[in-house]
């Protein structure tokens, strides 16, 4: 690296922001199924392992059955027990479950004899069922004869219920209730009324060619046309302007710039016969042409792409172009780049650079300045190392120094000589004319040969620590164990320093060891999933345990930093029990991981000369914003309420088909200057105005003119929906389905409901139904006043929430919790908070199966 490229390595602290998190739930779908058996003594006798079977019933996605054999299921018992097993009858694989056998007291007592994995926990984990056929049960079950004689037995008749719990895993990100919006459209609306010419009121006259436009657009993106049209002493009757000096598809590009802010294809504004060439001579001819106009953000666009496309061919006359239209950052790197010892030679051979010499000798002098002012930044750096030319600059300085006339001293090698006037002659031919500082100026040059121009920036490298931290909550620890070595559950995609990462679990352990034909620890490992290239990156990580709290319980560190690549992973061994056991609280493991690299960026140090230009932002709705708030060539007047608002119609036109249909449309009036709003508030109708001239959506506050609580400003938004729905400005409309998405409470819901389906917002109503659905907010929603008017007015809505609550039970995410009691006690023995429970649960369903 050259010390004229001042590179400093500079070492940043480590930034974290806050660990993202997701959660690993592992729970259980349940399902009861009555078997009642009636006739039992005539069941008797019918041989070992033959059974009695219940209807199939479903649990979790899957089919079950109950098999009850009145003489036992194995021969070698002698039919001295009964048994009773559980079988999978629908196709599956691996198949993880919890059951519960349940024969009823029939006495009334409430003696059940239960048996059951839900009131335990299991060392190994939810049973596996491996295929279809396999079951699950006891083959002792019951001695036969105290079977008879209990009180389970009544009117020759037994009764039990069967319990499966299906192992589902799910993982849970943040709460994402959202709807996308889309990008911007407003150019879109304004080139079509453009290209289709609706409501023009001007003519420019431009060659042989004639463009259609409004004032009003026009007046709002350009000062020279808003002088022209509505200054002091401009002429708002004027329909004809003709326009020389521009070439009619400059012309054409420009006028496509103010309507859409985009510079369009040269393709789009050009044929073969037109005299703008090539797309770097339009691009300059647009700069002319946006300069005459005031266009600030296309002039600036202009040099950003003319930075892009310079050469040494074409940088003479981008150089004189940038002169004459005040480009001050276009012309600092056309200096910068003529000045390349690469370029220089090419430069000065170019039709461009003998004009340049003609029409602006000045240019010609700030080339030289450049050129010496660069020769000042590399003499700043004696230790550098001079390039194999350096000699003959030597040779050149010296002899200007001894030349007080300006003559040229010859060297006293003969060979050097012819060297030095070769090179002069070629790459600097006005050299002739020039005084000693020139001469300095070509040491400079010769100086570069081997060391290029690209490296007079001055930049500085950056390492710093790239951290991020991932937290990834498994609930239901004792589901997941059982489900095999090498099985894992993994959290949700993270990024740190823009790379993904993610965090897998495996409750038996990633792989065996020592021979063992099962695992006795669990494993968590992080991994790498962004490609990095062959090299990879060089990182750590850290894991670590919380409890609920977020309190540290155990840390486990990866060591030094190593390189990393796509597919790799770090991977921690819980081998030891005691301080497994430890990470484990409640059934809930919390896992922490931080990744952490070195990453190393580059800087350009400040006042350092840039390659490029920045463009402004794209602030497209300011120039409309002024033009509505000052009323500058109004021609329509809307009433609204006590309320009066001036605007134009060749806006508004662009912008909704509603008002395109009602001034310019077959049936519309373009002659039409007032318009009486009813069934909107003045407040709803001015954002909607502002929305229309800015394409932004205006904060509450600024609508209902004092700071808002979170209800009124859903009440606004919901009005402003209505109102976008009525104009069809379908932006806005999404705007405040996203706005509501985020302000949804249990309380509002109902009514956000009601509104997404009366205006055919689908995205919104379908967040509406899943957040309505949700089993915290379901029992609130049904008291609200919201949903009282939607029984009335939308019974249709209802039933689809009753399908959505079902096909959320279906999928697994409103599974019922397991009950360390069994789960059909006697009305006798229930607490009366699950009776109440259960209660109000089938009030909601036959209320919603109403309808």
């Amino acid at each position: 690296m050259s010390d004229t490229a001042e590179m400093v390595d500079e070492f940043k602290p480590e930034f974290e922001k806050e660990p993202s998190c997701s959660k690993s739930v592992n729970e259980t779908v349940n399902g009861s199924h009555q078997f009642t058996i009636k006739g039992y003594s005539l069941a008797k006798g019918m041989g070992s392992g033959k059974c009695i079977s219940s209807d199939i019933f479903t649990v979790g996605g899957y089919d079950w059955a109950i098999y009850f054999y009145p003489d036992g299921k194995n021969p070698e018992d002698s039919s001295m027990y009964v048994s009773v097993f559980i079988a999978l009858a629908s196709d599956g694989t691996d198949v993880r479950a919890l059951f519960e056998l349940t024969l009823l007291d029939q006495s009334g007592k409430g003696k059940h004899k239960v048996h059951s994995h839900f009131d335990r926990a299991l060392e190994s984990g939810p049973y596996t069922l491996k295929y279809k056929g396999s079951m699950w049960g006891y083959k002792r079950f019951f001695r036969r004869t105290s079977l008879e004689t209990s009180d389970y037995i009544k009117n020759d008749c037994l009764i039990m219920n069967c319990t499966v719990g299906v192992v589902r895993t799910r993982l849970e990100g943040p709460k994402q209730y959202s709807v996308i919006v889309p990008q911007s459209s407003m150019g879109q609306g304004l080139k079509e009324i453009l290209e289709a010419e609706v409501g023009c009121d001007i003519v420019f006259r431009v060659g042989d060619e004639s463009f259609r436009a409004h004032k009003l657009i026009l007046a709002a993106r350009s000062p020279v046309f808003r002088a022209q049209f509505f200054g002091l002493v401009g002429d708002r009757n004027l329909d004809e302007v003709t326009v020389n000096d521009i070439d009619p598809t400059i012309f054409k590009a420009m006028l496509l710039f103010i309507y859409t802010d985009k510079i369009p294809e040269v393709h789009d504004v050009m044929d073969s016969s037109s005299s703008t060439g090539t797309s770097t001579n339009m691009i300059q001819h647009l700069l002319a042409a946006a300069d005459l106009y005031n266009l600030d953000r296309l002039k600036v666009l202009c040099e950003s792409k003319l930075c892009e496309e310079l050469t040494a061919v074409s940088v003479a006359t981008t150089l004189a172009l940038a002169e004459q239209h005040q480009c001050a950052q276009l012309k600092a790197v056309c200096l910068k780049f003529a000045a390349n010892p690469a370029n220089l030679g090419v430069v000065t051979q170019s039709e461009g650079f003998r004009h340049l010499e003609q029409s602006c000798p000045a240019l010609v002098c700030e080339l030289l300045k450049t050129l010496a002012s660069a020769d000042e930044d590399s003499s700043m750096h004696p230790s550098r190392k001079r390039g194999g030319s350096s000699i003959f600059g030597l040779d050149i300085a010296a002899a200007g120094e001894a030349a007080d006339d300006g003559g040229m001293a010859e060297s006293s090698n003969p060979n050097m000589r012819r060297v030095r006037r070769r090179y002069i002659t070629e790459n600097f031919p006005f050299s002739h004319t020039v005084t000693r500082n020139t001469l300095t100026t070509v040491h400079s040059i010769m100086e570069w040969e081997k060391d290029p121009w690209s490296c007079s920036c001055s930049s500085k490298s950056v390492i710093e620590t790239v951290t991020g931290s991932h937290e990834f909550i498994v609930k239901g620890y004792s589901f997941a164990k059982g489900m095999g070595v090498g099985k894992c559950m993994s959290s949700d995609i993270f990024s740190v320093g823009g790379h993904d990462w993610i965090i897998r679990f495996y409750p038996d352990g990633q792989k065996l060891v020592d021979g063992s034909s099962k695992s006795e620890y669990f494993s968590v490992c992080i991994g790498l999933l962004s490609d990095v290239g062959d090299t990879g990156i060089r990182a750590s990580c850290e894991f670590t345990f919380l409890d609920e709290s977020g309190k540290e319980i155990l840390k486990r560190l990866s060591g030094r930093p190593s390189p990393i690549k796509k597919g790799c992973e770090w991977v921690l061994e819980m081998k030891e029990a005691n301080q497994a056991s430890k990470c484990v609280q409640n059934d809930c493991i919390i896992i922490r991981g931080t990744v952490r690299f070195l990453a190393n960026r580059h800087e350009e140090v400040e006042g350092a000369k840039q390659g490029s230009i920045t463009v402004p932002d794209f602030n497209f709705g300011q120039g409309f914003k002024e033009l509505l708030e000052s009323e500058v060539g109004w021609d329509i007047v809307f009433h609204v309420g006590d309320e009066a608002f001036r605007a134009h119609k060749s806006i508004l036109a662009a912008r909704s088909p509603v008002f395109r249909a009602q001034f310019f449309g077959p049936a519309g009036d373009p002659n039409l200057n007032e318009v009486t709003v009813d069934d909107i508030l003045p407040s709803i109708f001015k954002a909607i105005l502002r929305f229309i001239y800015t394409d932004q959506l205006p904060d509450v506050h600024d609508i209902v003119g004092f700071s808002s609580s979170s209800s009124v400003a859903a009440n606004i938004t919901q009005h402003l929906l209505v109102a976008a729905d009525l104009y069809n400005l379908d932006r806005l409309k999404v705007f405040c389905e996203s706005k509501l998405c985020k302000e949804l409470t249990a309380v509002s819901v109902a009514t956000t409901l009601a509104l997404a389906e009366q205006h055919q917002c689908a995205h919104l109503k379908a967040v509406c139904l899943k957040f309505a659905a949700h089993p915290k907010n379901l029992g609130v929603v049904m008291k609200s006043e919201g949903f009282k008017h939607l029984e009335d007015s939308c019974p249709a809505l209802l039933r689809e929430l009753l399908k959505t609550i079902a096909s959320t039970d279906d999928s697994g995410a409103r599974a019922r919790p397991c009950r360390s009691e069994p789960l059909w006690p006697s009305k006798q023995t229930a607490p009366q908070s699950l009776w109440s429970e259960m209660w109000s649960t089938f009030s909601v369903v036959f209320d919603l199966w109403r309808f």
